[in-house]
């Protein structure tokens, strides 16, 4: 790095100093939810644009681990907030392990707006799993997968990890924590907006609007332009469910979510005509 460019660093990290010695907690924002690769960063960021709002997309603060202290009760969230008031003093704030510990951060944030972002445990899970690089037919991890997994992720497949889920290997895993974000919402549905990723996908610009209503914001910004910008990589879309999982994994799922995947609209895998 030159000079030029190390002087530019130090700048921008005295600037964010600044800016987080005077910055405000924001107390009512919108605070997106939803398990990982569910399309939170996208729904926020295109949210953020359409109403003009300031946005935080991530906060390292509740990252893994640090957020189990939270839900454990070693950490108190109100005093994280107030350590990492920059982050939390935007319009919209969006970080998908604020899910884990949604009493929490309804105690904290009791007048902000809660947008849950819902999406196919299928396409969910295996939009986790091209992330990581995994195939999603394997009986389990070996260790040579799991240490290759990064540090931000490896945490997902721990088992009976931090979230107290009960999986017998990856894909069991995987299925509990669809199920523990879907029942944040089903269980809370009266206290959050719903929008499910399959719908955002039909008319990304159209479900963006309806939201920015159903919330109360107001409409600045044409977003029609912006709304294919891939915020995340991307993974296999357009894969065969079946081969991707394998007959066996691709049931653990839809057994293990079966309740909460008719709740929220969608439907098991047609079987295979022989």
């Amino acid at each position: 790095m030159n000079a030029r460019a190390l002087g530019l660093a130090a700048a921008r990290r005295k600037g964010n100093a600044v800016r987080a010695r005077l910055a405000r907690v924001n107390a009512e924002p919108v605070i997106v939810l939803g398990k990982e690769k569910s399309g939170t960063t996208a729904i926020a960021a295109l949210l953020a644009q359409h109403t003009g709002s300031t946005v935080t997309l991530d906060i390292p603060a509740l990252f893994g681990k640090r957020m189990g202290a939270i839900r454990s009760g070693r950490t108190d969230l109100a005093e994280l907030v107030r350590r990492n008031r920059l982050d939390f003093s935007r319009g919209i704030i969006k970080q998908p392990s604020m899910t884990w510990i949604y009493p929490q951060v309804r105690t904290v944030f009791s007048q902000a707006r809660y947008l849950m972002i819902v999406r196919d445990p299928r396409d969910n899970i295996r939009s986790v799993l091209n992330r990581l690089d995994l195939p999603g037919d394997l009986d389990d991890l070996d260790e040579e997968r799991f240490a290759r997994l990064p540090a931000a992720w490896s945490w997902h497949f721990e088992s009976p990890g931090i979230l107290g889920l009960r999986g017998g290997n990856y894909i069991e895993l995987a299925a509990e924590r669809w199920n523990l974000a879907a029942d944040t919402y089903l269980n809370h549905r009266d206290e959050m907006l719903l929008i499910r990723y399959e719908d955002f996908l039909v008319n990304k610009a159209g479900c963006i609007k309806r939201c920015a209503e159903a919330l109360g914001l107001e409409a600045r910004n044409d977003i029609s332009a912006a709304v294919d910008t891939q915020y995340q990589p991307r993974g296999m879309r357009d894969c065969h469910l079946p081969e991707f999982f394998g007959e066996r994994n691709l049931r653990t799922i839809e057994r293990s979510c079966a309740r909460r995947m008719k709740e929220l609209g969608y439907r098991p895998t047609e079987p295979v005509a022989r």
